[in-house]
C-alpha cells in the first residue's frame, strides 16, 4: 500500500496498483473518495485540534478529540469500534492508530541508507481505509515539514 502525490493538494492510496482511496485538499477541508463513497475531513475546535470525518450527507463517522493536553493521543469511535491515535518520537514522528491496546496501522518516519522515509506499518486483518486517511491528514505536513517531498514519493509498506 502507498499514497502517491498526483499535484499539490491531490494523493491517491494504492494496493497492488489498484487506488483504494484518493485524497484532495481544499480550501479548508480535505475531500476523500473510497471507492464511490465521498468523505469529508475537517478541522474542528477553538484551535483546529479536533479532526471530524463525515459522509457526503454530513454525518459523523469519526470525531477525533485530544486525549491529552499535550495533543499526544486522541480517541475516537468509527463504524461502532474504538480506537486511539497515538504520536510517538522514537525517535522521530510515528502516528499509530491502536485498539485494544495494540497497533494496528502506523505512519512514520525511518532513516535507512542515509535517508529519511515514511513507512506504513499494517497489521490491520480488514481494511478500513478511513484509517488511512485520518492518518495521511495529520501524517502527510509533518513528514513533508521534516524532509520534504522526497520522503513522501517514496513511501513503503511494512507489514507483520
Amino acid at each position: 500500500m502507498n499514497w502517491t502525490k498526483i499535484s499539490e493538494n491531490h494523493f491517491h492510496l494504492s494496493q497492488r496498483e489498484t487506488v483504494v482511496a484518493s485524497m484532495t485538499r481544499q480550501q479548508d477541508y480535505f475531500e476523500c473518495r473510497i471507492g464511490g463513497r465521498l468523505r469529508y475531513l475537517r478541522r474542528k475546535g477553538f484551535w483546529g485540534n479536533q479532526l471530524q470525518l463525515t459522509d457526503e450527507q454530513g454525518q459523523v463517522l469519526a470525531w477525533l478529540k485530544p486525549a491529552s493536553l499535550t495533543g499526544a493521543s486522541y480517541r475516537f469511535r468509527l463504524c461502532g469500534r474504538e480506537y486511539r491515535l497515538v504520536v510517538r518520537n522514537n525517535p522521530l514522528a510515528e502516528y499509530v492508530i491502536r485498539e485494544d491496546g495494540r497497533d494496528l496501522v502506523a505512519y512514520g518516519l525511518k532513516t535507512g541508507n542515509g535517508r529519511v522515509a515514511a513507512v506504513i506499518t499494517d497489521h490491520r486483518r480488514e481494511k478500513l481505509y478511513e484509517l488511512d486517511l485520518l492518518l495521511w491528514c495529520l501524517f502527510h505536513p509533518v513528514a513533508q515539514a521534516e524532509t520534504g517531498d522526497a520522503a513522501i514519493d517514496g513511501l513503503l509498506l511494512l507489514t507483520a
